[in-house]
C-alpha cells in the first residue's frame, strides 16, 4: 500500500445512523478549506451488499482485520463452502474497488503469512476515518484532559455532537458487530452523563436540558436520563415540565416493559409534586393580599435524638405588602426586612410546640442554610437579577462554612438537600473574571469538597472524584495552596477506600509539593495521611518519620486555623490515620492505645466521627484477636452507619465481619451478627 502524503482521511465512514461511506474527491490548496468527499452510491456496492457488510465486519473486528475461514463463517454460516468463497472473493473486489481513490492503492489489504493462512485488513484511523474509533479517542482525550487537572468539557462535546443515532443500526442482529456495538454503548452512556454532570455543576442548566431531552426522545425508557431531566427542569422550578416527562416514561415502561418506574424516580416525582404544590399556593398567595414564601429544600429531617421537628413542608407567611405584589422586584434589603420577622415567628412557634424544649443549634443552622439555598433559587427565577454579585458572595461566605459544621453534627441530609443551591451561584460567578472571582472561586472549591464527603458516604466514587477534581480546578483560580492541597489529598482518599494504594500515594506526593506553602492544619494533615499511605505499603522507616512530623506539627488548637471551616481536622483525625498506620505496620496494641487517647472526646451522639471510631475500634479489636469485644464494638457500628445513612461505613462493617466469620466461623455469636446486616 503506498503511503498517504494527504493530510486529510481518504476514506469516511459512517456508523452512526446510516451507514455512509465517503472518498475523498479533492483535496484544496494549502490554507482554502475542508477538503471535498463524494458519497458512494447504493449501486456501487452491488445488488447484495456482500462488499459493504464486509466491510462492517473489518470496522468491528479487532485491529481491523480477520482471517478469511472467520470471515466466511460469520457472514455466510449457512452457504456451502463453495458458494461462500465466490461470496467472499466478490465482496472483497468490490470493497477495494470502493476503497480506491485519488489513484492511489486500495485501503483494503490482503494479507498471506503462510500458505493456509488469508487475512483481509482495513487501513488505520488516519487513512480510513470511522465515526465510532473517533468518538471512542475523543472520549479517551477528555478522560486523559481530566487526570491533567485540564477541562475535559470539549472533548465531550466533539464526542457527543459525533455520536448521533444508533450504531449499525441495520445490523442490530447481527453477532458480529455485538463486541462494537457494547464498547459503544457504554462510552455513549458514560459520555452523556458525564457531560450532563459538567452541565449542571457549571449551571449550564439550558445546554443539559437540551442533551437529555434528544437523549429521551430516542428512548423514552431510559430513568437515568428521566431522572437526571426531571431533576434540571425541577431546578429552573419547571414541575410541571418534568412531571409530564415522568408521566410519559411511566406510560412507556407500563406498555413496552409491564414495569413501574424505579423507586428513586417515584421518589423524585413526588418531591417534585409535593413542592410543586406548595410552591403554585405561594405564587397565587403573593397575588393576593397575603404572601407565602416557599424554602427549599422543603424537608427538615434529623437523625438526632434531640430533633422533634417533624418532615414537613415549611412555610413563612410574609405579611401583607405592595411588595409582595412583584416579588421579584424586591432588593436583598427590602427581601430580607419581610422575611426576617417571619423567621422569628417561625422559630418562637417551634420553641413553643416543643414546651420547654429549646431548638437545637443543628435546628437553626439547617434553617438559615436552608433559607437562603432558596432564596437563590428565587432570585434565578426572575428576568431581573434579585441579588447582587457581592450580596450572594456574603450570604455564601457565612453558609458554606455552616453547611460543613451541620454535616459534621449529623446533618448529612439536610446538607446533601441545600448544597446544590449553593453550587449553582457559586460556580456562575467563578468562572467569568472580575473584582468577585477569586472569593467566589475559593468558596465554590470549599463547597465542592464538601460535595465530595456526601457523594463519598454513599459510596459514590465516581461523582466523589468528579466533585474533588471540580475542586482542585476552582482552588487553581482561586490560587489557594491550602485548597490545592486539601483537594489532591481528599481526591486521594477515594483510592484508600478503593483500596489501591500506589494512587493514593502518587496523589499525597502531589500535594506534597504544597507542603511549605500551607498552613500547620493542612501541614498536620498531610503529615498523618502520609504516615498511613507509606505504612499502607509496608515502609515502615518512611511511616514514622511522618508519624513524627504530623505530630510535630500539628497545632494544638485546629480550630484556629483560618481554614478550619473546611478541613476540620483535629485530634481525632490525627489519631484516626495514626491508628490506620499502627494496624498496616502490625502493631494493633499501639493502635488501640491512640484511639483509647480520643475516645472520650468525640461526642457519643450520632455523628460521623462517632462512627468512624466505632468502625476503627471494631478493627483493632479484631486484629488484637478479641471475639468478645470485636462483636460488642461491631454490634454498635453496624448500628450506629446505618441509623448515620452512610454506606461507606456500613460496608466498612461488612468487610470486617466477613473476616470475622473467616476467624471465627463455628462461634454461635456470629450468627446473631449477621441479622444486624440484613
Amino acid at each position: 500500500m503506498n503511503e498517504r502524503t494527504y493530510p486529510y482521511p481518504m476514506i469516511r465512514v459512517s456508523t452512526f445512523g446510516r451507514f455512509v461511506v465517503e472518498c475523498l474527491s479533492a483535496v484544496p490548496a494549502q490554507g482554502t478549506a475542508r477538503p471535498e468527499y463524494v458519497r458512494v452510491e447504493d449501486e456501487e456496492w452491488g445488488g447484495r451488499n456482500h462488499g459493504r457488510n464486509l466491510l462492517k465486519l473489518l470496522v468491528c473486528s479487532d485491529c481491523r482485520c480477520a482471517p478469511r475461514d472467520v470471515l466466511l463463517e460469520l457472514l455466510w454460516p449457512d452457504a456451502e463452502k463453495r458458494h461462500a468463497d465466490r461470496y467472499l472473493n466478490s465482496a472483497a473486489w468490490v470493497l477495494r474497488r470502493v476503497l480506491r481513490t485519488l489513484g492511489e492503492s486500495s485501503l483494503l489489504r490482503t494479507l498471506r503469512p503462510s500458505n493456509d493462512l488469508t487475512i483481509y485488513e482495513l487501513a488505520d484511523q488516519e487513512q480510513l476515518w470511522v465515526d465510532a474509533d473517533a468518538f471512542l479517542d475523543l472520549l479517551s482525550e477528555a478522560e486523559r484532559a481530566e487526570r491533567a487537572g485540564q477541562d475535559p468539557l470539549p472533548w465531550l462535546e466533539k464526542a457527543q455532537e459525533l455520536a448521533q443515532g444508533e450504531f449499525l443500526v441495520e445490523d442490530l442482529y447481527h453477532a458480529w458487530a455485538d463486541q462494537l456495538r457494547q464498547s459503544v454503548n457504554a462510552a455513549r452512556h458514560r459520555c452523556l452523563h458525564w457531560l450532563a454532570d459538567l452541565y449542571e455543576q457549571r449551571g449550564m442548566l439550558g445546554r443539559a436540558e437540551t442533551l437529555l431531552y434528544t437523549t429521551l426522545k430516542q428512548d423514552p425508557a431510559d430513568e437515568d436520563v428521566l431522572y437526571r431531566l426531571m431533576r434540571v427542569l425541577a431546578r429552573q422550578g419547571r414541575a410541571r415540565e418534568a412531571l409530564a416527562c415522568y408521566e410519559r416514561t411511566k406510560r412507556v415502561l407500563l406498555r413496552e416493559q409491564q414495569v413501574q418506574p424505579l423507586a428513586r424516580t417515584r421518589e423524585l416525582a413526588e418531591q417534585i409534586r409535593d413542592e410543586a404544590v406548595v410552591v403554585e399556593h405561594g405564587v397565587r398567595a403573593t397575588h393576593e393580599a397575603t404572601g407565602t414564601i416557599v424554602f427549599l429544600p422543603t424537608k427538615i429531617e434529623s437523625l438526632s435524638e434531640d430533633t422533634n421537628l417533624k418532615p414537613s413542608l415549611f412555610e413563612i407567611n410574609v405579611p401583607s405588602s405592595p411588595l409582595v405584589q412583584n416579588p421579584y422586584q424586591w432588593s436583598i434589603g427590602e427581601l430580607l426586612e419581610h422575611i426576617e420577622p417571619a423567621i422569628r415567628e417561625h422559630l418562637l412557634a417551634e420553641e413553643r410546640r416543643q414546651g420547654e424544649k429549646k431548638l437545637s443549634r443543628r435546628q437553626i443552622i439547617s434553617l438559615l442554610i436552608s433559607v437562603s439555598a432558596a432564596v437563590f433559587g428565587i432570585a434565578q427565577t426572575g428576568d431581573v437579577p434579585l441579588l447582587h454579585e457581592s450580596e450572594i458572595l456574603s450570604l455564601c461566605n457565612i453558609n458554606v462554612p455552616l453547611a460543613w459544621q451541620l454535616y459534621f453534627a449529623g446533618g448529612i441530609k439536610e446538607v446533601a438537600q441545600a448544597l446544590p443551591g449553593y453550587i449553582f451561584p457559586l460556580t456562575a460567578l467563578a468562572q467569568p473574571p472580575s473584582k468577585y472571582q477569586q472569593l467566589a472561586a475559593t468558596l465554590t472549591s470549599q463547597a465542592y469538597q464538601l460535595d465530595w464527603l456526601l457523594a463519598l458516604q454513599k459510596q459514590n466514587f465516581g461523582k466523589a472524584l468528579d466533585s474533588i477534581k471540580q475542586s482542585f480546578r476552582y482552588s487553581e483560580i482561586a490560587d489557594d495552596n491550602n485548597l490545592r492541597a486539601s483537594s489532591l489529598i481528599r481526591q486521594a482518599h477515594i483510592f484508600f477506600h478503593l483500596k489501591r494504594p500506589i494512587q493514593q500515594m502518587q496523589l499525597h506526593r502531589q500535594a506534597m509539593q504544597y507542603s511549605n506553602d500551607i498552613s500547620p492544619l493542612l501541614q498536620g494533615w498531610l503529615y498523618i495521611v502520609m504516615a498511613e499511605s507509606h505504612a499502607r505499603l509496608r515502609q515502615s522507616d518512611e511511616a514514622r518519620r511522618f508519624l513524627g512530623l504530623a505530630y510535630d506539627t500539628f497545632p494544638e488548637h485546629p480550630e484556629n486555623d483560618p481554614n478550619f471551616s473546611y478541613v476540620p481536622v483535629n485530634h481525632f483525625t490525627l489519631a484516626n490515620h495514626a491508628a490506620l498506620a499502627y494496624l498496616h505496620l502490625r502493631q494493633p496494641k499501639l493502635a488501640w492505645d491512640t484511639l483509647a487517647q480520643i475516645d472520650k472526646e468525640i461526642p457519643t451522639a450520632l455523628v460521623p466521627k462517632r462512627v468512624e471510631l466505632l468502625n476503627r475500634q471494631t478493627a483493632v479489636s479484631f486484629a488484637l484477636g478479641d471475639m468478645d469485644q470485636t462483636c460488642s464494638y461491631f454490634e454498635l457500628a453496624a448500628v450506629s452507619a446505618r441509623e448515620l445513612g452512610s454506606d461507606l461505613r456500613y460496608n466498612e462493617v461488612c468487610e470486617i465481619y466477613e473476616q470475622m466469620q473467616i476467624m471465627w466461623p463455628h462461634e454461635s455469636r456470629m450468627n446473631a451478627l449477621e441479622e444486624l446486616l440484613h
